[in-house]
């Protein structure tokens, strides 16, 4: 029977009315898929007590087909409902919100945090409309700082039961919605990411280099600083295990004589990984793997990688890790062609050989990271990251060949690695010069092996930077005297934001201890079990009458006789103005700290 005016189909009844055939009958839906949107396909049966013959003649059969439920229940959707994680370092997370079926009349959800000491919501409550019902309404959910190192915290975002005058929705109960605040105290981000310059590295023997910690999976990338022309070196890293990696350079033309000018190496050390902003506060990653392929001056081709985050503008730095082949190979990495450097969907990287006459090596470990073009800071390092223009040339050209920078800091370390491969005879990239770093420009340059002869000049390549400064401290009287700026100078520059400082015995009065103080803490709250006392304040005389300041103020806690001990010194300070030097020495020591 054709059927007709359905979309979908759940089932079927069907009955048999008359009887046409003297021996009887009845009704029944045949075959694999009896009952579809466009027929239902039927038979006849008999009964074989007599005989086992079941044929028989037509009959007329009643049928009730069911459709499909198109018109759903009332009904609230919470997406995502659990798996959701806030940071103590301001991270967050987002749900959506949607009603099933259009209401007769506004539906109201109250929103909450059951924990606000841990996250809070953006909004208190939804309202959803006769005309706005299937659209997502977004809450977002922001993670909420403390001191304490209280491990991860488990808390929920609340959606109250329902109001409206439509009877469907009115008391209906949405599922709440779990979320975990990640405690940055007990776990700070994984990538413990460190830097460091090594000088006076040779041909001559490993040197091993000693880290404060310990690495379950160690990525290392490292990048020359010629001082001058040495003879053509690249840097070989082994050992790259628990708390330390052995490094040195080695020759690309076979020799083993030593070198006649000890280079630098600029390296970086982190922990395999992939890192985000909103847990790690940078998205990053740091891979590890064994290439099988080594590309030379006849073959340009790399080992494709997939990126493990996404990005838009990925810089991409790396380093042959192992030596298990005692000739020399280097890093390169490439994006759709041979020439471009790493682009959003298309990354290679892998080791080569460049000139040399040896095209095999054996299989190597390669270690990359990757991250998005621009600056900010990497736990407490301050860094700049891009992949520069097209103009970097040999060493046998006219180096240093420089990028623009402009940077309020002054970095103290580089990581500089060749993108792309405009050059068939192969290249990579280097700090160049005595003093390749400041904050408005770096200087560069690219080198050759010279297995097939000495000449190292090159054609322009790109050159993937990455640039760390100093890591942000506490700032103490060493910094301020560095910087050539007398404890009243500094003070003088400072209003109106609290910052505390402990007593120093030798200290009194207002100038003299912030500077001989051991360490400042900046806080928007007394530590626990201290005070602000105004009154005695007045009464001693402090800080309102020294001119320098217009605000000081003491922490003082209850000594054993019950008497005020002053213990703090706390001055209400600001920023002055980004081009004044002080505030840019206090911007930098203070990034991002609480």
């Amino acid at each position: 029977y054709d059927v007709s005016g359905l979309n979908a189909v759940s089932g079927a009844i069907v009955t048999q009315v008359g009887v046409e055939g003297t021996n009887g009958g009845w009704a029944v839906l045949y075959g694999s898929d009896p009952v579809s949107v466009t027929e239902l396909q039927l038979a006849i049966d008999e009964d074989t007590l007599n005989d086992s013959e079941r044929w028989h003649v037509t009959e007329h059969v009643t049928y009730l087909v069911f459709g499909v439920d198109s018109s759903p229940g009332s009904g609230i959707t919470v997406s995502p409902s659990s798996g959701l994680e806030t940071t103590e370092a301001g991270g967050t997370a987002s749900f959506e919100v949607v009603l099933d079926r259009q209401p007769s009349a506004d539906v109201s959800i109250g929103i909450s945090s059951s924990d606000e000491s841990e996250g809070t919501v953006s909004v208190s409550s939804l309202v959803f409309t006769d005309s706005n019902w299937d659209t997502g309404q977004t809450v977002t959910v922001t993670g909420v700082d403390d001191s304490d190192a209280d491990d991860d915290v488990t808390y929920s975002v609340v959606l109250d039961a329902a109001v409206s005058n439509d009877s469907g929705y009115d008391g209906l109960d949405a599922v709440d919605v779990d979320v975990t605040n990640v405690d940055d105290e007990s776990n700070p981000s994984g990538h413990y990411l460190k830097t460091g310059v090594l000088t006076n590295v040779n041909n001559q023997g490993w040197e091993t280099v000693q880290l404060d910690h310990s690495y379950d999976s160690m990525v290392v990338v490292t990048t020359l600083n010629y001082g001058s022309s040495p003879v053509s070196v690249v840097p070989r890293v082994r050992n790259a295990l628990a708390d330390s990696f052995e490094v040195q350079v080695s020759r690309t033309d076979s020799s083993s004589s030593p070198i006649s000018n000890d280079v630098a190496v600029h390296y970086l050390v982190m922990e395999e990984g992939v890192y985000s902003e909103q847990i790690d506060g940078i998205k990053m990653e740091a891979v590890r793997f064994t290439s099988t392929l080594t590309d030379n001056e006849q073959s340009w081709v790399g080992e494709q990688r997939s990126y493990l985050n996404e990005y838009s503008s990925p810089v991409v730095v790396g380093q042959v890790m192992t030596s298990a082949d005692s000739d020399w190979s280097v890093f390169w990495s490439r994006g759709d062609t041979r020439g471009e450097a790493p682009t959003s969907n298309s990354l290679y990287v892998g080791k080569h050989v460049g000139e040399d006459s040896d095209k095999s090596r054996s299989d190597e470990t390669i270690g990359y990271v990757v991250l998005e073009s621009g600056s900010g800071t990497v736990g407490t390092l301050p860094y700049h990251a891009f992949v520069g223009s097209d103009s970097v040339r040999g060493v046998g050209n006219s180096p240093p060949y420089n990028y623009s920078l402009n940077l309020n800091w002054d970095p103290a370390s580089a990581i500089a690695s060749q993108a792309g491969m405009d050059g068939t005879d192969g290249s990579w990239g280097l700090l160049y010069g005595g003093q390749p770093l400041n904050g408005s420009a770096i200087h560069l340059a690219v080198d050759e092996d010279i297995a097939d002869g000495s000449e190292r000049r090159h054609t322009t390549e790109q050159i993937a930077v990455l640039l760390f400064g100093e890591s942000a401290a506490l700032v103490s009287g060493a910094d301020i005297l560095r910087s050539g700026i007398s404890g009243n100078e500094f003070l003088a520059h400072l209003r109106f934001q609290d910052a505390c400082f402990p007593i120093s015995d030798e200290g009194a009065g207002v100038a003299e201890p912030f500077h001989k103080a051991q360490e400042v803490l900046w806080t928007e709250t007394l530590p626990s079990g201290l005070f602000y006392d105004e009154m005695r304040d007045s009464e001693y005389g402090f800080g309102r009458e020294s001119g320098l300041l217009p605000e000081v103020e003491h922490g003082y806690k209850e000594n054993d006789y019950g008497d005020e001990e002053k213990v703090l010194e706390c001055v209400m300070v600001e920023i002055a103005n980004e081009l004044d030097p002080v505030s840019a020495l206090i911007k930098e020591r203070f990034r991002n700290r609480p």
